[in-house]
Order: structure tokens, then C-alpha cells, then sequence
């Protein structure tokens, strides 16, 4: 009786084993056909994700492992498109084997019929995915902009393209007029062209980008491209520098001024317009220098020397670095073009002056 009972529960045990497995490998067998997840493209213009280079590539993501040759084989793309594949995890990338045709609308989509490890098959086609690709790259924004006038000495030259560049034909296809020394920038699509020396003032300058000039996929940009501007007219000239330029020993006791070979607009100069290191506390004015004759209806308070006065005396044996900014304008027209530089260098403290000769001016 006893084994009677233990036979029958060995074979409850073993049927309720049999049953757990079927019902296991029912509840996990994956019957869910494939799915493509997206299809999009490789090398997008900008942010755009529906306008690419002609020498993209196109990604298809599915829902799952599959098999490569069915869905290979299942992929669409009109116009007709001759290419590869291959294969990274669950993504099908599809390379052409020539580049994109210009400006032209591509449609892509993956028939029904792919099917994944466990055979299940994909039973609709997938939605199509729409892209453009691009045209010949152009430039599309200059600063200064084409005709531009009165351009800063100083002035930064920027290009814009549609596109990534290849920089390296863009930089070969570069011409400026008149030939300068520069350094070139690049930033995403822009090309920065930096002067080594100031500009000439009142000069006609042309940029421009020979048709050699091609984006990242290689398409060029067909018909040269080009831009003109005129820098600013030189309207002030100085005539002096107080201390002079790279002078040793000057008192503690100076004042610093820049002399004008016009009368300057009072209005125009900022309290901040002169900047001097080491820094030095003082006041900054316009002075009629003697014999200056102002033209009819300038301001009283118009000469043409600038002059900044020290607070106190300047810190003995220390070397002074003066800078003047552009905007400082002329009575009657005209401004200062670019920066004004220089450097001077104080001598002992008065305290110290002894058993010397002093000679006095009325500068």
C-alpha cells in the first residue's frame, strides 16, 4: 500500500513537471512579429533629420533581431538606389554605392515578409520614411555683409555655408584682394578669417571662394562665390603722443594726452575711451591747445588734444601701457580708425631728484 502511494505521488510530481515546462515555454516563446522601429538618415544638414548629404548612409532600426538576408532583401528606397548592407545589432545600414542624386526626394520602407530568429514573420510594410537630399553648398550670410561701407580696421571676416564644409578645398579656393596675411577659424559652417594686421583705412576689400569649393560630401559649390566691403575712412590722424612712445625716465608728475591733427567732438569721447596699465585714477578732457583755430559752430569745448591728469603722481620706474579705442570723432566728419598704442616708462620719485639740472617748458 505504501509504495502504491508513492508511485502515484512520483507521478504527480513528474506530470506536474511536464505541465510547469509547457506552460514555461508557452509564456515565454516570443510569437510577436518583427517591427522596424525607424529609418532615418546618416549624415543630416545641420538639425535637419529629413535633408541629407548625397553621400548619407540609411539606418534601419527593428524591434528585434532578424534575419539579414530577409529584410535586406526587403528594403525599399525610390528612386532606386544600388548599394550594400550591414549589419550593427538590430540596425540595418544600407551604404550606396554612388552618391545621392541632388535635390531629390527619396522614399524609403521595408516590405512585409521579414522575418526574425523564431520565424516570426512581419505581416505589413513599414511606414515610409521622406528625405531630400541637398543641393550644391552656397554662402549664405557674410558679415560684413556684400557693399558693406565704413568697416572697422579691426574688423573679423565671416562666412557662412549651407553646409559643412570640406575646409581644407574651401581654404585652397580662399582669395583675398588685396592679398593679407590671416588666420582662418572654423566653426560648425562658418569660416572666421582673421587678419594679422589692422586693415587699410578707406580700402576696397574682396573676398571670395573659387568653385573648387566643396562640402564634406564632396559637391562643389559650382560658381564662385564672393563679397566686397570699404573700411572706414581715416578722418583722425595724431599728431603727437605725450610722453612719447617708449620714452624712459618720464616724470612722475606727467599728464598723458594724444594731439590730433583736427579739433575732436567733445561728445564723443567716453570716460572710459582711454585705458591705461597699471591703472591710474584721473580725470579725461578735451583741451584747446594755443593757436588752435575751431571751425565756425564747433563747441566750446573742442580742441584737439586729448588729455588725461593723474589724480596724484604716477608710481616711480614703472612702465605705463596707454590704449585709445576706435569711435573718438573729428568737428565737421570723420573718426578715429583704429586703436592708439603706445607705452612710456616713469623715472625716479621727485624725492629722489638731487644734484640735477631741471629745465622747464610750457609743455
Amino acid at each position: 500500500m505504501r509504495g502504491a502511494i508513492l508511485r502515484s505521488l512520483a507521478v504527480l510530481a513528474v506530470g506536474g513537471l511536464a505541465l510547469g515546462g509547457v506552460l514555461y515555454f508557452a509564456s515565454t516563446v516570443d510569437a510577436r512579429p518583427p517591427e522596424v522601429v525607424s529609418i532615418s538618415i546618416t549624415q543630416p544638414v545641420g538639425d535637419d533629420p529629413d535633408l541629407a548629404l548625397v553621400n548619407t548612409t540609411i539606418e534601419v532600426e527593428f524591434s528585434e533581431l532578424v534575419e539579414a538576408d530577409s529584410a535586406a532583401a526587403r528594403l525599399r528606397i525610390e528612386p532606386r538606389v544600388e548599394g550594400s548592407s550591414s549589419w550593427s545589432g538590430r540596425t540595418l545600414i544600407f551604404t550606396p554605392a554612388d552618391p545621392l542624386q541632388l535635390e531629390t526626394e527619396y522614399v524609403v520602407s521595408v516590405a512585409s515578409g521579414v522575418r526574425d530568429a523564431r520565424g516570426n514573420r512581419m505581416d505589413e510594410d513599414s511606414e515610409p520614411f521622406t528625405f531630400m537630399t541637398s543641393g550644391r553648398p552656397t554662402l549664405v550670410a557674410a558679415d560684413p555683409e556684400d557693399e558693406t561701407d565704413d568697416v572697422p580696421l579691426d574688423a573679423v571676416i565671416r562666412l557662412v555655408f549651407s553646409t559643412l564644409m570640406d575646409t581644407a578645398s574651401v581654404e585652397a579656393a580662399l582669395r583675398l584682394e588685396p592679398a593679407i596675411e590671416v588666420e582662418l577659424r572654423w566653426s560648425g559652417e562658418a569660416l572666421d578669417i582673421v587678419p594679422a594686421e589692422p586693415l587699410e583705412p578707406g580700402r576696397e576689400y574682396v573676398v571670395s571662394i573659387g568653385s573648387d569649393a566643396s562640402d564634406a560630401a564632396g559637391v562643389a559649390i559650382g560658381d564662385e562665390a564672393s563679397v566686397s566691403f570699404r573700411t572706414v575712412t581715416a578722418g583722425l590722424e595724431v599728431a603727437g603722443l605725450v610722453p612719447a612712445d617708449g620714452i624712459d625716465g618720464i616724470a612722475v608728475a606727467t599728464s598723458i594726452a594724444i594731439v590730433f591733427d583736427r579739433p575732436i567732438d567733445p561728445a564723443s569721447v567716453e570716460g572710459d575711451a582711454l585705458v591705461i596699465e597699471p591703472a591710474v585714477a584721473g580725470t579725461l578732457e578735451v583741451v584747446v591747445m594755443p593757436g588752435d583755430e575751431m571751425p565756425s559752430g564747433a563747441p566750446e569745448e573742442a580742441g584737439r588734444m586729448l588729455r588725461f591728469t593723474p589724480s596724484g603722481p604716477l608710481p616711480p620706474n614703472t612702465t605705463f601701457a596707454v590704449e585709445l579705442g576706435p569711435g573718438l570723432e573729428a568737428i565737421g566728419g570723420g573718426s578715429l580708425a583704429a586703436p592708439i598704442a603706445w607705452s612710456f616708462t616713469t623715472g625716479a620719485p621727485l624725492a629722489t631728484i638731487s644734484n640735477q639740472i631741471t629745465f622747464l617748458s610750457d609743455r
